[in-house]
This record gives structure tokens, C-alpha cells and sequence, in this order.
């Protein structure tokens, strides 16, 4: 009940949160740029480091750039970027909502995405109600970094990376309650450099981290992307104070372009990370989604940046030179579109490996057939790292039902079994999770996957027959065992019983006849056949089956066997070892036994 109710209340207030990051979104971009489009006179900085200083502004002008233009596509990258966590956040909440940390990850990405696009100075005087939201946003907002370390299962990796996150929260508590000194130290850019790569550089530790531990290639995939985010992030970030050393517009832009452009990795990465980790059954179709928005949004802005740097080379030139300038940018613009698809379908679907080399990687995990059971979770695996599936299974079909022979992965909706057929004779099924249903992807996947169980069922057959085959090698061998003790069994108890009785009555006879001295020895002959006779007979019980391997097992009964062979000047050592796969005692000993005969 307790929980039910936490959960309802981070509910209202992440609704609280978005509305108040939803104005504070919609109100200050066109303010924002109002501000931008114009500088802030001859000063050494502006109060907003977005801002140009008139020293900038007519370096910039230099290149045929104006203040407006800056404006412009500075506004235009910072919308798209707080336009994208907004609406990945919201994506969160809608399918994650019952989730805690999903419901962190989409207030992560709200507010982050919100105070890190927002220009504070454009709602200051025009919007002092809405201003009070960004001070309260901007406050939860900038304790951001231990989000980062905790992503994506929630745990420190390794556990001191606690401190760098104690550290920076320190530091935003010192910009909070200490606006003054921080306003100080915020504009020195050996102070901020150094904090930045102080708390900021473990994070690559983390990521080494779990990316070291990671159980999957689909969960290493993605610690790549957050990584990648991570990199931009910071790499971008570092060089927001490049500018000011240099003195330059024109890198101004460049970096602060950069940077917003980085930022649209964040919803991205982490989205699709939190989506395929609590999510499960609708997390394939919202990644597409997100894939596809996001490639869409970053095409855009190529397209707008390549014909954007033509134009000022040919502004002044005719029309046709324009038209061409045009034609080649969007020429331009297409290879980058498609790499760009192919690492973002990465991605959310992995890098598929060439269908020839997937079946050989196959059929070499197949041949080995010499330890039958062994092989198939290797070969499960295989199936699902080449189909890029987040889970796969191996059912057989027997007598006693379905039995999972294997699997790989966790359960994912939707559930594909495919039937595995041998000669009319149904096997089992693979079972697969997670495949996509439509579209090309699913096309090349359904004819790998024919060519797949096709190999998988020949394999299954091969190994059913071959089981069948020891097990019928077993009973052979039990047969003939119990052939075996029967005979010793009547050898020592009727013939060697009888033959005892025999000796005995000899025994008793000769001791009657001890005066005929020619009857004594012929008796005596007698005893001694009987007595031969005896022995031979416990010989051939021993060599049928001693008693050794019934009474104490077989290591006991060839450690007899090397004691008789000592009694003829050869040293012999017993060792156990793991040989004989598949061999019963019986079959082992005689294994040895034909062995010393040769």
C-alpha cells in the first residue's frame, strides 16, 4: 500500500515537472533568440555564455555571418535537443511509469534536457512566474552527474565513484548558496576544465567497467552509445571555454553548435538503454520510433549545415551556380544518411554478420559432436548473437513431452517458435524472442533462419541417433554382463561346488587306502587333476567378472589386476583420469585388458 501510494506521487509530480519544464521550453526559445540575434556590447563576457560580446560579433562578420545567423541556428539546435528529451522522457513515463528508475531516467532526461536548452536571461524579466519554474529545475537539474554513474542498472561501478559524484554535488551546492564565488569560478577555464574532467573522467571507468561485465552483445552495443553521449558531452563541453581564449566568434558558433548537437545522443543512448533493460515486449517498436525521429532530426540539420556553407561561398554568384551548389550538398547528404541508419539500426538491432559466415560459425559448432550435449548451448547462442535475438531456446520432442535442451538470453515478446522436422519426424522447435515482424529486416532474417534450423536438425538427428545407438550399446553390454555373472554363478556354485565334493570324497578314500601304496598314488593323481580343475574353474570366474568390480567398483578391480601383473616383475600404476566418455565399468575394463594383451 505504502508502495503504491510513492509510486503515485512521483507520478503527480513528474506531471508537475513536465508542465513546468514545458513552459519553461515553449517561452523562452523565442525570447531566446531575440537575445542571441543581437550582441551584449564591447564587454569581456556577456551574462549569458551563449551570447556574443560586439568583439565577436564583428569577428564573425568578417566570414559573412551575422549575429541573426548565429542566433538562428544556435535556437534551432537547442530547440531540437530539449524537443528530443522531452519527448523521450515523456516516452519513458508512458511505458515505464511503474518503474522507478525508468520514471528517474524520464525526469533525468526532462529536466537536463530542459535547463541545458534554455537561455536564463530570456525569461528573467518577461516571465518572472515562469522564470521561479527554470530556478527550481535548474536546481534539481544540476545534481545530474551521479544519474550518469548510477545508468543503467542503478549500483556505483566500482563503488568509489561515489566520491567524484559527492564532489560535484558539493560544487552545485556552492553555485546555489554561494552564487557570488561561483560566479567567479564558473569564468575561469582552468577551474572549470579541471572539475569537469575531476568528475566527469571517472564515468569512462564506469562504462569500461560494465562494459567488461556485460552479459550481452546487445547490452554492450549499448554502454557504446551512452559512452559515445558521454564523450560528446564532455569533449563539446571542455571546448565551450575555447572561445573566450581565443577570442573567436566564428569557434564560438562551431562549439556551441557542437555541443547542442551532442546533447541529441542523450535521450537517444539512454532511452533506448532503459527501454530494452525494464520494458521488455514494447521496446523494439518505441526504439525504432526514437531511431528513426532522431535520424530524421540529424539529416536535417546536415542537409541545413552542408547547404548553409555553400551558400556563403556562393551567395553571390547566379542562380545555377546556387541550384548546382544545392544539388551537390543533397548528394552530399545521402551516403551520411545512410551510415547513419546503419549505425543507429545498430544500435537497437546489432551489427548483422554476413549470413555465409553465420552458417559456417554454425556448422563448425555442430561437427563437434563429441560431447553431444555439451555443444548445444554454444550453438543456441550462436543462433541468437546471428540473428541478433535477445533471447533463443532449443525444446526437444521425446515421449516424456517438451524439454528446453537449451536457451540463451531473457524471454521477450513477440515469441517465435519455429518446428524442426527430420525425414517427416518432428524433433523439437527453436524458439526465438524479440525478432522484428515485418519489414527487411524480417525478410533477411526469415531466410537465415531456414537455412539455420535446417543445419540444426540434421545436427539433432545425428545426435538422437546417436544416443539411440549408445543406449542400444549399453543394453548389448548389460546383456552380455548378466550373461556373464550367470555363468560365473554357475561355474562357482554347481561346478566348482561339485568338483569340491569331489575332491573331498577323494581325500577320504586315499586316507583308506594308505597301505596299497600303488592305489595311493593313483588317488593322489586323481586329487591333483580335481584341484587343477578347481583352479581353473575360479580363474575363469574371476576373468568373467571379479568379484572386485561388484564388491568395491572399478579403480578397486584394476588396482588388483596391476598387483597380479607386479607378481611378474612389471611395475604398474593405477591413475584415475576423466577418459572412457560413455562407457560403463565393464566396458572400461576390458578396454584395459586388451590393452595389456597388446
Amino acid at each position: 500500500m505504502k508502495l503504491s501510494v510513492g509510486k503515485t506521487m512521483l507520478q503527480l509530480g513528474w506531471a508537475v515537472i513536465f508542465a513546468m519544464a514545458a513552459s519553461v521550453f515553449i517561452l523562452s526559445k523565442w525570447k531566446g533568440y531575440s537575445l542571441l540575434r543581437t550582441d551584449c556590447g564591447y564587454v569581456e563576457h556577456c551574462a549569458s555564455s551563449l551570447q556574443m560580446t560586439a568583439r565577436f560579433a564583428d569577428e564573425l562578420s568578417g566570414y559573412g555571418l551575422s549575429t541573426e545567423f548565429y542566433g538562428g541556428l544556435v535556437t534551432a539546435f537547442m530547440t531540437i535537443a530539449g524537443l528530443a528529451s522531452l519527448a523521450v522522457g515523456a516516452l519513458l513515463f508512458r511505458y515505464g511509469r511503474k518503474d522507478v528508475y525508468c520514471m528517474t531516467a524520464s525526469l533525468f532526461l526532462i529536466i537536463t534536457g530542459t535547463i541545458f536548452t534554455t537561455v536564463e536571461q530570456s525569461l528573467e524579466g518577461s516571465f518572472p512566474t515562469v522564470y521561479g519554474w527554470f530556478i527550481v529545475l535548474n536546481g534539481i537539474g544540476s545534481y545530474y552527474l551521479p544519474f550518469l554513474f548510477l545508468f543503467p542498472d542503478g549500483r556505483f561501478v566500482p563503488k568509489w565513484t561515489v566520491a567524484p559524484s559527492v564532489i560535484w554535488a558539493g560544487t552545485q551546492t556552492i553555485r546555489h548558496f554561494i552564487p557570488g564565488t561561483w560566479e567567479e569560478l564558473n569564468w575561469s577555464p582552468l577551474f572549470m576544465t579541471a572539475l569537469v574532467i575531476l568528475t566527469h573522467g571517472p564515468l569512462l571507468v564506469t562504462i569500461r567497467r560494465r562494459y567488461s561485465s556485460a552479459a550481452s552483445a546487445q547490452e554492450k552495443r549499448q554502454l557504446k552509445w551512452f559512452c559515445f553521449s558521454v564523450l560528446a558531452y564532455l569533449g563539446t563541453g571542455l571546448c565551450l571555454a575555447l572561445p573566450y581564449v581565443m577570442g573567436s566568434g566564428l569557434a564560438l558558433l562551431v562549439v556551441q553548435v557542437a555541443f547542442f548537437a551532442g546533447l541529441l545522443f542523450w535521450p537517444f543512448s539512454i532511452g533506448v538503454g532503459m527501454m530494452n533493460r525494464r520494458m521488455g515486449a514494447g521496446a523494439v517498436v518505441l526504439q525504432r520510433a526514437i531511431v528513426m525521429s532522431t535520424l530524421s532530426v540529424l539529416i536535417a540539420l546536415l542537409y541545413a549545415s552542408v547547404v548553409g556553407g555553400f551558400s556563403l561561398f556562393v551567395r553571390d554568384m547566379s542562380l545555377l551556380v546556387s541550384m548546382a551548389a544545392c544539388g551537390l550538398a543533397a548528394m552530399l547528404a545521402h551516403p551520411l544518411y545512410v551510415r547513419l541508419q546503419r549505425g543507429m539500426n545498430r544500435l537497437v538491432y546489432g551489427e548483422s554478420e554476413n549470413p555465409y559466415k553465420t552458417l559456417t560459425k554454425l556448422a563448425a559448432r555442430l561437427d563437434d559432436m563429441s560431447g553431444q550435449h555439451a555443444i548445444w548451448p554454444e550453438a543456441v547462442a550462436g543462433i541468437a548473437l546471428a540473428l541478433q535475438a535477445p533471447y533463443a531456446a532449443l525444446v526437444l520432442h521425446s515421449e516424456k513431452g517438451r524439454t528446453e535442451l537449451a536457451s540463451y538470453g531473457t524471454i521477450r515478446l513477440p515469441v517465435t517458435e519455429i518446428a524442426l522436422n527430420r525425414l517427416e519426424e518432428s524433433l523439437g522447435a527453436l524458439v526465438l524472442g524479440g525478432l522484428p515482424q515485418q519489414g527487411e529486416t524480417a525478410a533477411d532474417t526469415a531466410e537465415l533462419l531456414k537455412h539455420l534450423t535446417h543445419q540444426l536438425s540434421v545436427a539433432i538427428h545425428s545426435a538422437r541417433l546417436a544416443d539411440e545407438l549408445q543406449q542400444s550399446r549399453e543394453r548389448l553390454v548389460t546383456a552380455r554382463e548378466e550373461e556373464r555373472r550367470r555363468l560365473r554363478r554357475d561355474l562357482h556354485d554347481g561346478l566348482g561346488a561339485g568338483l569340491a565334493t569331489v575332491l573331498l570324497k577323494a581325500d577320504t578314500v586315499a586316507d583308506s587306502y594308505e597301505g596299497d601304496a600303488r592305489l595311493h598314488r593313483q588317488l593322489t593323481d586323481i586329487q591333483s587333476g580335481i584341484e587343477e580343475a578347481i583352479a581353473d574353474i575360479r580363474r575363469l570366474v574371476h576373468a568373467l567378472r571379479p568379484p572386485a568390480l561388484d564388491e568395491l567398483g572399478l579403480v578397486s578391480a584394476l588396482c588388483e589386476m596391476a598387483i597380479r601383473f607386479q607378481e611378474g616383475g612389471v611395475r604398474v600404476a593405477v591413475e584415475r583420469t576423466a577418459g572412457f566418455p560413455g562407457c560403463t565399468q565393464p566396458q572400461r575394463r576390458r578396454y584395459t585388458e586388451s590393452c595389456r594383451r597388446r
